[in-house]
């Protein structure tokens, strides 16, 4: 988080989680499986204790084709709650972002209005699919209101999202257009992308 918003009493992690379980194994898609799964969620755990450690709540929202959400408040008592909540494999495969956002600005935001002002971490591999314009318009107004989006990359063959700045889709809303700064985890470091 930027200086600005580091006194912020709330966050919202955003963690990517395309599981599904069949017959006692795991099926992802090809990204989302191995090492960048687990970093995902050691990374996710990591920024869930800073927050605690800086007394700020905490809501956790996983996703893939649908998504499910954990209020875990600013409770460090939460970590055995997160790390269920991270481990249950409750999700469909593929990805959908505007599903998830709308989630967030629609549904999670005013069931939780403690988190009306929260910034936003998307810890994800940013294989994303095209963001609709209503979703586009959402996520602009909530950044017009003061939120700032963040984007930690844990794949990082992909560090801008799978079509990065080629410009291959006409108007495709690349993560460099949701978040505010992108970072990528690679090596055990999480570099800025400036």
């Amino acid at each position: 988080m930027t200086p600005d918003h580091a006194d912020k009493m709330e966050i919202t992690v955003v963690f990517q989680c395309p599981l599904q379980e069949m017959d006692g194994d795991f099926m992802t898609r090809g990204s989302m499986i191995g090492l960048p799964i687990m970093v995902a969620k050691a990374l996710t755990a990591a920024v869930a204790i800073i927050a605690w450690r800086r007394n700020q709540k905490v809501v956790i929202v996983k996703y893939s084709d649908t998504y499910s959400y954990k209020n875990l408040g600013n409770k460090p008592s939460s970590i055995g709650e997160l790390s269920k909540f991270l481990s249950v494999p409750d999700m469909g495969g593929g990805n959908n972002e505007n599903r998830m956002f709308q989630g967030i600005f629609t549904e999670i935001k005013p069931t939780l209005p403690e988190y009306d002002t929260a910034d936003v971490l998307c810890v994800s591999d940013f294989g994303w699919g095209l963001i609709d314009d209503g979703t586009k318009k959402l996520i602009e107004n909530e950044k017009q209101n003061g939120m700032r989006i963040y984007g930690l990359n844990v794949y990082a063959q992909r560090p801008y999202g799978m079509f990065g700045y080629d410009g291959m889709l006409d108007g495709y809303y690349t993560p460099r257009d949701v978040c505010d700064s992108l970072w990528v985890y690679e090596d055990g470091e999480c570099r800025d992308m400036g």
